[in-house]
């Protein structure tokens, strides 16, 4: 089954598992990563989302990888802030 959502983490991670969960629970599947492992390789998925918390660096690493394989990129903001 195609990965639904990867969720990319900074030091937010228990709300990514949360976000995560409730994705599994309706019925898609979802997983977490820690960006600042990140190390090229995509993986296969409909949507990426990243937290706020996710460094610049690291972000623009993500965005480039992902955003050259066609995948959708989604940053989460609702209710939390981001890195200054």
């Amino acid at each position: 089954m195609l990965i639904s959502l990867i969720i990319f983490w900074g030091n937010d991670y228990p709300i990514a598992k949360q976000m995560a969960l409730d994705v599994r629970r309706n019925g898609g599947k979802a997983v977490t990563r820690d960006a600042s492992v990140f190390a090229g390789d995509v993986e296969l998925c409909d949507k990426v989302m990243l937290m706020p918390s996710v460094h610049p660096f690291h972000l623009d690493r993500i965005v480039t990888a992902y955003g050259n394989a066609g995948i959708p990129i989604e940053r989460y903001s609702v209710g939390m802030p981001a890195l200054p």
